[in-house]
């Protein structure tokens, strides 16, 4: 009973210990703002941010495509379980604010032990793509 016991805090202090790590900023992580020319709807300028993430995909696979969160009237999107702690890949949160004409994108690229996938690359890129398609009426 007791071996029981001590595997279940052992595991248990290892699996908070991912949240904990990424909580003290261990997890690679990017944030940009895009000022908008032109006032997108939000359900347009998500359909832009997950176009554009669809297509980094195909260039590297570890883009997570699976929409996790899509809430208009927050204004908020997120991919891969973006608020997780502990996975890995390129994740992503959009944030709409309608009032300054502005998207915040937000990105964790995380691999293997938190390794670095390029959070600084891979956030440029995705800027680039969103900048293009967001000015599309």
């Amino acid at each position: 009973m007791r071996a029981v016991v001590a595997t279940a805090a052992i595991l248990s202090t290892l699996l908070s210990g991912c949240a904990l790590f990424e909580a003290l900023g261990g997890m690679p992580y990017a944030t940009s703002e895009i000022d908008l020319p032109l006032e997108p709807s939000t359900a347009k300028l998500f359909e832009c941010v997950v176009s554009s993430v669809q297509q980094l995909k195909l260039l590297q696979g570890l883009w997570d495509t699976k929409v996790s969160r899509f809430d208009l009237a927050l204004g908020v999107m997120e991919t891969g379980d973006f608020s997780e702690a502990g996975r890995m890949g390129f994740r992503v949160r959009a944030v709409h604010f309608r009032g300054p004409h502005k998207v915040q994108l937000s990105l964790k690229a995380a691999g293997a032990y938190y390794s670095d996938l390029g959070v600084e690359q891979g956030l440029n890129q995705l800027r680039s793509r969103v900048s293009t398609c967001a000015e599309i009426p």
